[in-house]
Order: structure tokens, then sequence, then C-alpha cells
């Protein structure tokens, strides 16, 4: 009899520490998801925010509709090159170590985004946000049914 109690236990306390681990980890994989869509977008923002006054990115970097469009592709080439290297360090690091590394990074190229002052500051800035972004919707395609994998063979 006291092995069953000991089981239903350890059970219900298995199911509490697996839904405080998913109050924790699904809504922090969906606000990197919503921050990652955002800055996709709002280059798009700051082109034509503030066009009136002169004070859109165009002007302010000096740059023509071309040379946007070109920073934009730069950004989905390194999105690209980089996916598969973020993906061997993934699998080489501790989950969580590489996020973090990989939001830190990717939060501080978003920040020096504003402070550019030209067209190739703006192209090189775009490179290294697609080369810390490529590994996060990997991070959280692999870790999210991996980890509910782990959770719901239990």
């Amino acid at each position: 009899m006291s092995g069953q109690a000991d089981s239903a236990t350890t059970a219900a306390e298995e199911k509490a520490l697996v839904w405080k681990q998913d109050l924790r980890i699904i809504p922090l994989s969906a606000g990197i998801y919503l921050l990652c869509y955002l800055d996709r977008s709002n280059i798009g923002n700051a082109k034509i925010l503030n066009k009136s006054t002169g004070h859109d990115l165009l002007s302010e970097t000096g740059m023509t509709n071309y040379q946007f469009t070109i920073a934009l592709m730069v950004f989905l080439i390194a999105y690209a090159v980089f996916e598969v290297p973020s993906n061997y360090f993934l699998k080489k690091m501790r989950p969580s170590r590489w996020i973090a590394f990989l939001m830190f990074s990717w939060g501080a190229i978003t920040m020096g985004l504003g402070g550019t002052q030209s067209y190739a500051s703006v192209t090189a800035v775009r490179f290294l946000l697609g080369v810390f972004e490529a590994g996060t919707f990997p991070f959280i395609s692999v870790c999210c049914p991996v980890y509910s994998r782990l959770t719901c063979s239990r």
C-alpha cells in the first residue's frame, strides 16, 4: 500500500513540476519569437517613419531604395548561412546557455542599429542581426518539441 501512495505522490509532484516548467518555457519561447518578428518588421517602419520631416532611415543614412533593399537581403543571407552552424552549437552547448548568448547578442546588436549613420553600418549591423537571429527559430523548433516529448512520455 505504501508503494502505491509513494508513486501517486511522485506522479502528482512530477505533474506539478512539468506545469511549473511549462509556465516558464512556453511564454518565454513565444516572447522570443514575437521579438524576432517585430525586429524583422520594424526596419520597414524605420524607412517610412518621419519621412515628411526628413528624419527617416533613408535620409539619415543617405541610402537609396536599392541600398535599402540590399541591407534587407544581407539579413536573409546571414540568417540562411548561419542557421546550420547555430544548430551545431545548440547540440554542443547547453541550450539554456546558447539561447542566452543569442538573445544577449541579438539585443545588443539591435540597440546598435539605432546608432548607425551610413549605408555600410546599416548593412553590417543587419548582417550581424541575421547571424544571431538565425539560432532563435531552430532553438524554439528543436527544444520545445524535445521538451514536450520528454514530459509527455512520462
